[in-house]
């Protein structure tokens, strides 16, 4: 009797994979470029000026200028020497008409003034003195301007990341074709075939 062998093998079907992969991804960092000035301020004071007249102070004290010394004093001086004059002229004649005679008229007429001298009543006098006069005549005064501080600052962000992807592929191809056999033999199977 004829027995009929079937031998047979799939198709294989054969898989290159490649996967994908992420060769480079970093976030793109933000410039900043930027412009910046500091407040200045170009503001001075201008000194005050101040006229002080201490004269009337100075004069109480006798520093006068010489025209008013000379105003006060030049007609007490002119009275001065006519009265000194006067009085050695007196003095004179009296010496001319005392001298020669009795006693020691010289001396005692030296001790007369001296005796006259001491006896003399001296006075102080005490005045206010007055205060120097103090006149603003400038001002002081601030001026110049300042100049405001100023800051600008300019910021690119990038608008993605960068990233590189290598994309994955995915291959088919025939491993093995795969068969059919079929033969017949007599009273058994071949199972080496």
């Amino acid at each position: 009797m004829l027995k009929l062998n079937i031998r047979h093998q799939l198709p294989q079907i054969g898989l290159r994979i490649q996967h994908s992969r992420v060769d480079q991804a970093h976030d793109n960092q933000a410039t900043i470029r930027g412009h910046t000035e500091q407040a200045q301020s170009r503001k001075w004071i201008t000194q005050p000026r101040i006229d002080i007249h201490s004269y009337q102070s100075r004069h109480a004290y006798s520093h006068s200028t010489m025209d008013d010394f000379t105003k006060e004093h030049g007609q007490q001086g002119i009275s001065d020497v006519q009265a000194a004059n006067s009085a050695h002229a007196q003095e004179a004649w009296s010496m001319i008409n005392n001298a020669a005679k009795s006693g020691n008229y010289v001396v005692n007429r030296a001790e007369q003034q001296r005796q006259a001298d001491i006896m003399q009543q001296r006075y102080l006098v005490a005045a206010a003195i007055p205060d120097p006069t103090t006149t603003l005549e400038e001002r002081s005064e601030l001026i110049g301007d300042i100049r405001v501080a100023d800051a600008q600052l300019d910021i690119d962000v990038p608008p993605a990341p960068t990233i590189e992807i290598t994309t994955g592929s995915v291959e088919t191809y025939l491993q093995n074709k795969g068969f059919l056999r079929q033969w017949t033999t007599k009273d058994r199977f071949d199972i080496y075939a």
